[in-house]
């Protein structure tokens, strides 16, 4: 999500999905995208991925508490 004074601009940085970083470049379809979006200061931009949340141990036990 990209913030701008104060304003969440909605598909701001929307772009079309690819395999998850660290994969390797033989599973996607294609070359991989490079995207570009010029920011100022002041913007804020929101970044989640449910990898780390969901991550688990050779045991298959969650990461974290």
């Amino acid at each position: 999500m990209l913030i701008r004074r104060q304003r969440l601009l909605h598909d701001a940085l929307v772009r079309p999905t690819e395999p998850p970083l660290g994969t390797p470049a033989d599973l996607a379809d294609g070359a991989r995208a490079v995207h570009q979006t010029a920011l100022e200061p002041g913007h804020r931009i929101l970044l989640y991925t449910d990898g780390v949340v969901e991550s688990r141990d050779e045991g298959g036990e969650e990461f974290g508490p």
